[in-house]
């Protein structure tokens, strides 16, 4: 995965009694072999961290914990819950792959976990009133088509410039193949012989990027 400079990014910061997300994407939007057989949908595989972070910018530590992606166009009040969320991730980069809904993904919500001390810990969370104008994400989006697998990049901290959400990717040919082959070997009855590279696009959390 290539890494780039982060652009000064500007989020709120909440107190510590910020409520995460309470939302088990694995309940509603993981491809189970039941859900695969029956719902002609999209498949998204994305690679996501929330491993801890030190010395992240002015921070003691700090951690991704939620990142939130609204069905556009979006119609959500300040506090529904988007329609994709990938929680916290504490154990290192993790493979995901879910089921969704045909169309395109606005990025909606971001919640970091950031601490000066033991007991100076806040959060930064980035919500719709930062994220969206009218009904779709400034952001940042990713589009998924009914029958089709797309593979979006991989989400962790960038520290740069202070902790901020950076939407990575795999740059060669051979590293995606052997990243497609983890999902095949974990969803055998998925059919991933097409794979489309198509990262998440934007302008805040990350550079432009085709596969060779």
């Amino acid at each position: 995965m290539k890494k780039f400079a982060v652009l000064s990014l500007l989020f709120f910061l909440a107190s510590c009694s910020s409520v995460l997300i309470n939302h088990d994407h694995a309940a509603t939007d993981d491809v189970s072999k039941e859900k695969y057989t029956s719902e002609a949908k999209g498949i998204v595989l994305v690679t996501a961290s929330g491993s801890r972070a030190w010395g992240c910018g002015s921070y003691e530590n700090a951690e991704l914990r939620s990142i939130g992606f609204d069905l556009e166009p979006s119609t959500k009040g300040k506090e529904s819950i988007p329609d994709l969320v990938i929680n916290s991730t504490p154990d290192g980069h993790l493979n995901y792959a879910f089921l969704l809904e045909p169309g395109t993904y606005g990025i909606s919500y971001i919640s970091i976990k950031v601490a000066r001390s033991k007991s100076d810990v806040g959060y930064i969370n980035a919500n719709r009133s930062a994220l969206v104008v009218g009904s779709a994400s400034k952001g940042g989006s990713f589009t998924v088509n009914a029958g089709e697998t797309v593979y979006i990049g991989h989400f962790a901290l960038d520290c740069a410039h202070g902790p901020t959400l950076w939407r990575f990717y795999l740059e060669d040919r051979e590293g995606f193949d052997g990243y497609v082959g983890e999902y095949k070997a974990a969803y055998p009855y998925l059919d991933l012989n097409d794979v489309k590279y198509r990262l998440f696009t934007t302008k805040k959390f990350g550079h432009d990027f085709v596969l060779p």
